[in-house]
């Protein structure tokens, strides 16, 4: 079953890159990723950042970004376009002070 992005935060900056050679993303037990090519389609990693954010919308979102690290179907809407897709790698968190923050991420995913 499909995971949606948490709404009402603001992505300040998604750099798309177009892949043509998608591949599959395994999570092993210990969380760590594996990925095998799989030919057809088209992908794109997200270079995401959530600049000067609240505490609370950073605690949403590095909570759910804990969560669904394993998650390999999670759904977001970028620029009015539907993804599927999951998370590659960790996060960053800077915090500028204990209220604001700037989370970055890189999500791994194809048009709906």
């Amino acid at each position: 079953m499909p995971t949606a992005f948490p709404t009402g935060l603001v992505l300040n900056r998604a750099s798309p890159n177009e892949i043509t050679q998608p591949f599959y993303l395994q999570i092993m037990p210990d969380l760590t990723p594996i990925s095998t090519a799989t030919g057809g389609g088209t992908y794109s990693t997200w270079g995401c950042k959530f600049k000067n954010i609240s505490s609370a919308d950073k605690d949403t979102l590095v909570t759910f970004l804990r969560a669904n690290r394993a998650t390999i179907d999670i759904t977001w809407t970028i620029d009015g376009i539907g993804y599927s897709g999951s998370f590659t790698g960790g996060y960053r968190l800077e915090s500028k002070s204990d209220s604001v923050h700037t989370v970055t991420f890189t999500y791994y995913a194809a048009a709906v």
